[in-house]
């Protein structure tokens, strides 16, 4: 993830990570001591994906320690926790990058799409 987002901040804590990385500079990571979020998630897109198109869902997990400030895109997926909604992802043609691990086991045409689409080499719109 620290390749897309141009800068890590507040790294301190985490021995050998950067405090500064390149990439495309599309957000800001600021780095936390606690989990952030922890859990399962239905995911809903609202971009396609190499992995899902809008109107489709799938299970998947989240867990991390950081979180993106100062984002200059529009998110790709609505990640429904219970209640609890939030919005990730970023895509570009081909490029996919979330937070969202997704659960394969229960949804295995998420892995065969995957698949194809880079066996097709072409870009998602």
């Amino acid at each position: 993830m620290r390749r897309l987002d141009g800068v890590v901040r507040g790294t301190g804590g985490f021995p050998g990570l950067p405090s500064r990385d390149d990439g495309i500079g599309a957000a800001v990571a600021v780095m936390r001591r606690i989990k952030l979020s922890l859990g399962y998630v239905e995911v809903q897109p609202l971009k396609n994906t190499v992995l899902a198109d809008v109107g489709e869902s799938y299970r998947a997990q989240t867990f991390h320690y950081s979180v993106l400030e100062d984002a200059r895109f529009e998110p790709a997926l609505k990640v429904c926790h219970g209640a609890n909604v939030s919005y990730d992802g970023y895509v570009n043609r081909n490029l996919f990058a979330t937070y969202v691990h997704a659960y394969f086991a229960a949804c295995p045409r998420l892995a065969e799409r995957f698949v194809d689409r880079c066996r097709a080499g072409t870009a998602i719109h």
